[in-house]
């Protein structure tokens, strides 16, 4: 009896470790983004299709829009397993096109932006200025132009630790709609306050001072390996959604090292340092994005967040394009990661978001170029910068034809089918017509410069 009694007293005087679920899974899109493994993967795509600061669904409504766009958004949805208004909506996120005007258009808003680059027309209509191009690095400047931008979505699993759980609970709370994106100031603060409470709670952990009360006696709260790595990754989560850089690198690093160490896998961790690099100033870094969102992939290839995971990398990945930091051969970089042979289930829908933003930048440079030889302001318009400008806008819509004429004849390579696949034909027309379109703006630019007696070697 004596024996019995110590034994109990010496089980309640340890240290109390949370159960929690397969270590293996701490760090991955389905063990944070499944409400229950028997549950699907929909159910926590559809709140994404307002991730960013633009409310995508008013295209669908709206008045004059091309029904290309629709047509398209909707390939790109149902190809998520969604359908409807749902599947619409998520196909138009995907699209990007916010990330543009923080390279010289005078238009915000990411609608107006697909909207005219879904419309192939040869006219002036986006207003474009040189004062206005992002061209160099500025950190603050490139998260305010990233908070119109598609982002990671809230994470749903509530296995884990209490601390865990509790964060995920209040999470919860935040309403995301038409109105209310997840970048509206009343839900940054929520996140913000989530936080702070998960922050005070570790390091309450870390002193010892956390104490679990469930018991008779208080007895303080341990974490294993694979909650701390649950609890590092959920914050590098959060403070990618609130466009906090370079903290959430700092811990998608500190989470990547601890499942190194407990050989866990650790995909989102890996997604969120490379997202976080291509804001870094270093270009060692920024160039090396694209080997860890490699990995990421590669990691979990059976994750359906995988056409989203492109998307929000080649939205930021435009910003440095614009910089100077990437070119466009690197979104080349990225087509030939869609056709890794593991990925292979999400071509198609990686093949019309790459090619959409192909689209995307030969628009860009297309109304470059038309916007700076037609300038009514002749100090602008024979400024040499402007020349300078003018010249390389039409080696880059000349290159951006060739990437994309590869995509296109890869892509036709699949088997394709003319109900199913209609959204991604529909991009294959459109990006003819911007193909065709380089002979015209080659003349413009050789007669502008004529007129100004510029050579046009």
């Amino acid at each position: 009896m004596k024996v019995l009694i110590l034994f109990v007293i010496l089980i309640l005087a340890l240290p109390y470790t949370q159960p929690a679920q397969a270590e293996s899974e701490q760090a991955t899109f389905e063990s944070l983004y499944r409400k229950k493994f028997s549950i699907s993967w929909a159910w926590v795509v559809v709140p994404a299709v307002v991730v960013g600061g633009v409310a995508f669904v008013a295209i669908t409504g709206g008045a004059g829009i091309p029904a290309v766009i629709a047509t398209v958004g909707t390939s790109i949805g149902g190809a998520m397993g969604l359908s409807g208004i749902a599947a619409t909506n998520a196909g138009l996120a995907m699209l990007g096109g916010g990330a543009i005007a923080a390279g010289g258009f005078g238009i915000a808003g990411g609608v107006a932006v697909i909207a005219a680059v879904f419309t192939f027309s040869t006219d002036l209509v986006l207003e474009y200025s040189i004062g206005r191009a992002m061209d160099s690095y500025n950190y603050n400047r490139l998260v305010a132009a990233s908070k119109e931008m598609p982002t990671l979505m809230l994470p749903v699993n509530v296995n884990g630790s209490k601390v865990y759980a509790d964060a995920i609970v209040q999470l919860g709370d935040i309403e995301i709609g038409e109105d209310t994106p997840i970048s509206h100031p009343i839900n940054v603060a929520v996140i913000h306050g989530v936080i702070a409470n998960l922050t005070r709670q570790l390091t309450l952990e870390r002193r010892g001072e956390l104490l679990d009360v469930s018991w008779w006696k208080e007895r303080p709260v341990i974490f294993t390996a694979g909650e701390h790595l649950r609890h590092e990754t959920l914050l590098s989560i959060l403070y990618f959604i609130v466009n906090d850089y370079q903290t959430a690198k700092t811990y998608a690093f500190r989470a990547i090292s601890r499942a190194e160490t407990e050989q866990l896998r650790s995909s989102v961790p890996t997604f969120i340092f490379a997202a976080t690099s291509l804001y870094d100033e270093d270009s060692g870094a920024v160039n090396a994005a694209l080997g860890h969102f490699r990995e990421a992939l590669v990691m979990e290839p059976d994750n359906h967040f995988v056409p989203i995971l492109f998307s929000i990398l080649l939205d930021r990945m435009f910003l440095r394009i614009e910089e100077g930091t990437l070119t466009d051969e690197d979104i080349d970089t990225l087509r030939q990661i869609a056709e890794t042979e593991e990925l292979s289930q999400h071509i198609k829908t990686n093949y019309a978001i790459l090619l959409g933003r192909y689209l995307v930048r030969l628009k860009f440079e297309q109304q470059k170029i038309l916007a700076m030889t037609g300038s009514r302001y002749e100090m602008l318009r024979s400024a040499p910068e402007t020349v300078t400008k003018v010249t390389e806008a039409l080696a880059k819509y000349q290159y951006l034809v060739y990437l994309s004429d590869n995509l296109v004849a890869n892509a036709n390579a699949l088997k394709l089918s003319e109900k199913r696949d209609k959204g991604l034909m529909e991009l294959f027309e459109l990006q003819k017509q911007y193909a065709e379109e380089s002979s015209r703006l080659k003349l413009v630019v050789h007669d502008y410069k004529d007129e100004l007696g510029v050579s046009d070697s």
